[in-house]
C-alpha cells in the first residue's frame, strides 16, 4: 500500500525518583556547586508516566482527506540508567507503555454517505461516522541526552532523542459506526474487533518495531539528600509504523 501512519504522544506528566547516591558511590546531583558540575555519576531510577497518543493516516490509508485524530489515554512506566559527566546525562532504560488513537470518517455533508454491499449488490446507504479505536503496546528501550541546568535545590533540563519501540502481542482495532438512519445503524453499526499481527507479511498491519523521536523539558526538584523528584512534559512522534507489505487496509 502507497501510505502510512504515525503514533503522535503528548506526556502530560512524567514522574521519577532518582536516588543522588550513584552506582560507583559517588554523588549524583550534590549540594556542592562544583561537584554537581563536574562529577562523572552513574543513574539509576524508576519512572511513571501518563500520556495521550493519536495514530495520523497518510496516504492509502486515508479514506477521506479530512479525518479527525482523535488522542487516547495511556500510562507507562520502568526503569531508568545512565550516565551523567557534570550537567549532561546519556540517558536508557526499560518501559512499558501502552499506546493509540482513534480515527474519525464523517461523512455528513450534503451528497455523503457510507455504502454497505455485499459483493456487488448494495445492501444500505447513510449518511454518519465511522470510529476506528486503535490500541497496543510498546516495551520501549530510550536512547536520550539531557542536560540540566539550575542551583542545588531546583533544575531544569531538555532531553532530546530516539526510542526504539517494541510491539508486544497483536495491534487491536475496534470499528464502530454511528450511522444517521436508524434502520441501517440497527442493521449495520455494531462493533467490530480486529486483532492485527506483526511482521512484513502481506496480513500484518504493522511492524515489529519502530523508532520514535523525543522532546521533553524537564523540572527537577531536590526532595532530600537522598533524591530527587522529576517531573517531565513530553513529545513524541514515530516514524511510520505499519507495515508497507500490508495488502488492503481499505478492506475492513
Amino acid at each position: 500500500m502507497k501510505g502510512n501512519f504515525y503514533v503522535l504522544v503528548v506526556v502530560l506528566i512524567g514522574l521519577m525518583l532518582q536516588p543522588s547516591s550513584s552506582l560507583l558511590g559517588q554523588h549524583d546531583f550534590s549540594r556542592s556547586r562544583s561537584s554537581s558540575t563536574s562529577k562523572f555519576g552513574v543513574l539509576l531510577g524508576v519512572s511513571g508516566n501518563a500520556n495521550f497518543s493519536k495514530i495520523k493516516h497518510e496516504g492509502d490509508f486515508k479514506i477521506k482527506e479530512d479525518e479527525v485524530f482523535n488522542s487516547k489515554f495511556g500510562y507507562g512506566g520502568g526503569l531508568d540508567l545512565g550516565v551523567k559527566y557534570g550537567a549532561f546525562s546519556l540517558l536508557s532504560g526499560f518501559k512499558y507503555n501502552t499506546r493509540g488513537g482513534q480515527v474519525e470518517d464523517r461523512y455528513l455533508d450534503e451528497g455523503e454517505a457510507f455504502v454497505f454491499y455485499d459483493d456487488e449488490i448494495i445492501l444500505a446507504v447513510s449518511p454518519g461516522i465511522r470510529f476506528l479505536d486503535y490500541k497496543y503496546n510498546v516495551f520501549t528501550i530510550p536512547l536520550q541526552l539531557r542536560a540540566i541546568f539550575g542551583n542545588d535545590d531546583f533544575k531544569f533540563g531538555i532531553k532530546t532523542g530516539l526510542n526504539f519501540n517494541l510491539i508486544q502481542g497483536n495491534f487491536n482495532l475496534i470499528e464502530s459506526w454511528d450511522l444517521t438512519l436508524p434502520n441501517v445503524q440497527k442493521n449495520f453499526g455494531g462493533e467490530v474487533q480486529y486483532e492485527f499481527t506483526k511482521g512484513i507479511g502481506n496480513l500484518d498491519l504493522v511492524k515489529k518495531s519502530y523508532t520514535s523521536f523525543v522532546f521533553s523539558p524537564t523540572v527537577m526538584y531536590n526532595i532530600s539528600d537522598s533524591g530527587w523528584l522529576i517531573f517531565s512534559l513530553g513529545l513524541e512522534s514515530s516514524k511510520p509504523i505499519n507495515n508497507k507489505y500490508f495488502y488492503d487496509f481499505n478492506s475492513l
